[in-house]
């Protein structure tokens, strides 16, 4: 891990992290927008969308979801599971590659170096991200029959995937506060 971060810090093309970056999050936006319509159905049709499904955290109430959505709608939903393994990849990208991008600029002055290191949260976030979509997978494809532990391994994922999120922007915006602070003291 530390000549990952020794590569990062020594990699000089900006240009491409950049390019890179603005891909990310052109496609991050391009991915959202065709998981929304799938959202919009299942909260209209039901009481539950898909943060309900992330955070059913137990058979009892993953039963009470499955049981209100009909096959269509949970066919649906696996195509927006399916479509999230790609949205998870661009995310990662983007939230990376803004961090990455503001370490080097220089924003975060003294804090550089955790920077760094913060550059790669976003992956771990990732890497929850697709054991969630993979236990969710377990769950909406054999609905009937799937692994008791799936919902709870769902929900853990999905906590520890948007902690590690927030703490990412949390970064950004604390690291650059911090540094304004500190340069005008």
């Amino acid at each position: 891990m530390i000549s990952l971060i020794d590569k990062l810090k020594e990699y000089s093309e900006t240009r491409i992290l950049f390019l890179v970056t603005l891909l990310s999050l052109v496609f991050t936006v391009i991915f959202y927008f065709l998981m929304r319509p799938i959202e919009m159905e299942l909260t209209s049709q039901t009481a539950y969308g898909v943060i309900d499904l992330e955070f059913a955290w137990n058979v009892e109430r993953m039963e009470g979801i499955l049981s209100s959505w009909e096959d269509e709608l949970i066919t649906k939903e696996v195509n927006a599971v399916l479509l999230d393994f790609g949205f998870l990849i661009f995310y990662s990208l983007a939230l990376a590659g803004v961090t990455i991008l503001l370490t080097k600029s220089g924003v975060f002055t003294s804090l550089t170096n955790i920077g760094y290191y913060f550059t790669l949260i976003p992956f771990l976030a990732a890497l929850f991200d697709a054991i969630e979509n993979v236990n969710l997978l377990f769950i909406l494809t054999s609905p009937s029959n799937y692994p008791q532990f799936a919902p709870f391994v769902a929900s853990i994922c999905a906590t520890i995937k948007f902690s590690l999120i927030i703490a990412t922007v949390l970064f950004w915006f604390g690291g650059a506060i911090f540094s304004i602070v500190r340069r005008r003291l």
